[in-house]
């Protein structure tokens, strides 16, 4: 049985997302921007996915760092990085530009995928997590 056709690029089935179990139930709708400390920013890039991924190294030191967070903001601060300044060429200030990402549409279920440091997980990562 297909769950849908989105998730397996099939055509031979008809998915409508409004009445597809996997879309009602997993489907977030997610929103990834660059913004730089001199106001440029990237072209909004929005997206649909079912799972949020995440490393466990950087929840485990953003944790660490603040104990008092809640696990949304500990979930943001985990998927934000540095980039270079999305201004035009010519135009780039040199600055930070950090990456925003913005959840438009929640999911009745909301999975997180932990991706670990690497193939051999460490007990002690596991206790920290």
């Amino acid at each position: 049985a297909v769950v849908s056709t989105q998730s397996t690029g099939s055509t031979d089935s008809l998915c409508v997302a409004e009445r597809c179990i996997s879309h009602r139930l997993f489907s977030m709708t997610l929103v990834e921007q660059d913004s730089c400390v001199c106001n440029a920013s990237s072209e909004p890039l929005t997206f649909d996915q079912y799972i949020f991924y995440t490393s466990v190294s950087c929840l485990t030191e953003r944790h660490a760092a603040d104990q008092t967070l809640t696990f949304a903001t500990l979930l943001q601060k985990a998927t934000s990085s540095v980039r270079p300044c999305p201004a035009r060429e010519g135009e780039k200030c040199h600055g930070p530009a950090k990456l925003e990402v913005s959840l438009l549409e929640k999911p009745d279920v909301f999975c997180v995928g932990l991706a670990w440091p690497n193939s051999q997980v460490d007990t002690e990562l596991i206790k920290k997590l």
